[in-house]
């Protein structure tokens, strides 16, 4: 019984290792949320993962050059032409209508008045009576139509590895 355990794990071993660098999709990572006030900065970001050692990579690499214990990963890396949006799952719905229940786009503070009870300029839309992240639109900001278009993403939005990385 043994023996055969001991042939399972090698067999196992030999199956993991024949595949190991053969072409892997990269894994895109999605981080932050959509401000939901003006004044609060956007930190959606996106980063690039290793499928095969599962660590940080710069974005658009082809292969990997991260050290796993005394010899290279050296991973095959394909690249998708889009991946499904994270924040919007697909659907192209803004994330901050979506959270606060609105349909119209309308500012989600005032409710589209563009003002507060007495008077006040809505601090959230200043004054404009849309929600301040899609514009009243109420589609996705982040993706086009539900897709993260790779060749697309804005270069403030990746987040790449640190030195040591």
């Amino acid at each position: 019984m043994r023996r055969f355990a001991a042939l399972l794990i090698v067999a196992f071993a030999a199956f993991v290792m024949a595949g190991c660098n053969k072409p892997q999709p990269v894994n895109i990572e999605f981080a932050g949320h959509a401000p939901f006030y003006v004044k609060s900065k956007d930190e959606r970001s996106v980063r690039s993962i290793c499928p095969h050692c599962t660590r940080h990579i710069k974005w658009k690499t082809t292969s990997c050059a991260h050290k796993i214990g005394d010899r290279k990963c050296a991973g095959v890396i394909t690249w998708p032409e889009s991946v499904p949006c994270a924040y919007c799952k697909g659907r192209n719905i803004c994330q901050v209508c979506e959270a606060n229940r609105i349909t119209d786009g309308k500012c989600f503070q005032c409710k589209g008045n563009g003002f507060l009870p007495p008077g006040v300029v809505c601090p959230n839309c200043g004054g404009k009576k849309v929600c301040p992240v899609c514009t009243g639109s109420g589609k996705c900001d982040f993706c086009n139509n539900g897709q993260l278009v790779l060749e697309n993403v804005k270069k403030e939005r990746i987040v790449e590895p640190e030195a040591d990385e």
